[in-house]
């Protein structure tokens, strides 16, 4: 199972209000360890620059019998370091905050307010679009004819222009196809269907609680084992899926 179960999430609007609070906490944590990353990458960037400017200005002091100047590599390297050891704890936290979240999601309730409010936020969106498409291509459609028609004099100039006979007046206008679009757009319908008449499936793994106090992340297979050992007992179940049936 994933270290980091979430690596991204929906507006509170999409959410149940009782998570909201988990979700703005995991959101700070997160962009906590985005800003970490990115001042340690644009330290490394400018790491090389430092280097060679630092080399310079030590020769420029020397043949001047100037004093030393502070040097900036130092700096970026300690910036570096600070971290990298930063970087682990941020990511941990994140990776707690995110598993706990996404315990709380799995919840059935949880999942069918989702479920709901991305209903009610996709259905008339894909309703309109199927309706512009519909418009559009007419509209192109018209336009597409019309272009064909005009173009299709262009043979009369090159056979003017060629010394050969006027005997068709043809010119091919490919004609645009909504059939990619189309599709998208019906699967985004099937989607939106779906989101009643299906549940998710069984998960891949469960996260449980042993009787020797580990928590552990277990296959189906590795589960029922478990769960038919005499020497070992599945005390919680921890994911948010509930009770294994």
């Amino acid at each position: 199972m994933s270290n980091t179960p979430i690596s991204n999430l929906p507006a509170n609007d999409f959410l149940p209000t009782a998570i909201h609070a988990q979700a703005d906490e995991w959101r700070e944590a997160a962009m906590r360890v985005g800003a970490i990353k990115r001042a340690h990458a644009e330290a490394v960037t400018q790491l090389k620059r430092a280097e060679l400017e630092d080399a310079e200005d030590l020769r420029t002091a020397v043949l001047a019998g100037k004093p030393l100047p502070a040097e900036k590599a130092p700096v970026l390297r300690a910036q570096m370091a600070d971290a990298e050891r930063r970087i682990p704890v941020a990511a941990r936290e994140l990776g707690i905050l995110g598993q706990a979240l996404a315990d709380e999601l799995h919840k059935p309730e949880h999942r069918a307010f989702i479920a709901a409010a991305v209903r009610d936020e996709l259905a008339p969106a894909v309703s309109a679009y199927m309706v512009a498409m519909d418009d559009a291509e007419k509209a192109v459609s018209a336009a597409h004819a019309k272009v064909s028609a005009a173009a299709s004099l262009i043979s009369v100039i090159r056979a003017i222009d060629s010394g050969t006979d006027i005997a068709q007046i043809t010119h091919s206008v490919a004609a645009p196809s909504f059939g990619a679009a189309r599709t998208g757009a019906e699967e985004l319908r099937a989607a939106v269907d779906a989101l009643t008449t299906s549940h998710m499936g069984a998960p891949r793994f469960r996260r449980v609680e042993l009787d020797d106090g580990r928590v552990v992340s277990l296959t189906a297979e590795a589960l029922r084992s478990v769960e038919s050992a005499t020497d070992r007992k599945v005390v919680a179940y921890l994911d948010g899926y509930g009770d294994a049936a």
